[in-house]
């Protein structure tokens, strides 16, 4: 796997570790936010709630333009579907050893105590 995308991987994933982080995700999915607007659904700091969208934002998560004075925020989903697809790759690794293990202690005879 080329470095840099594990890197974006890694920072989708460390992004996905907080509820606050999910929380603004899931509120971007819907429709796009200013910062303001953002940060009035939080009981954080301005401060914090800006240094998690900075967090989202270098994940490739969401994009911010300027409209006048404030900064909207939109949800950007390819680094998500990306994540999906390396969950669903390894999913299916490990499902594939899991059912060969199960086959093949399905076919071992059971030693049966006297």
């Amino acid at each position: 796997m080329p470095k840099i995308y594990q890197s974006r991987l890694d920072r989708v994933f460390a992004v996905l570790s907080d509820p606050t982080r999910r929380s603004i995700i899931s509120r971007l999915k819907e429709k796009d936010y200013s910062v303001m607007e953002i940060a009035s659904y939080y009981d954080i700091s301005f401060q914090a709630v800006s240094k998690h969208l900075s967090l989202i934002e270098k994940a490739s998560l969401l994009t911010r333009r300027r409209d006048g004075k404030q900064f909207i925020c939109s949800y950007n989903a390819a680094p998500l579907e990306e994540a999906a697809f390396w969950i669903a790759k390894n999913h299916a690794f490990w499902q594939h050893n899991f059912d060969a293990l199960q086959s093949f202690l399905d076919s071992k005879p059971s030693k049966s105590k006297k």
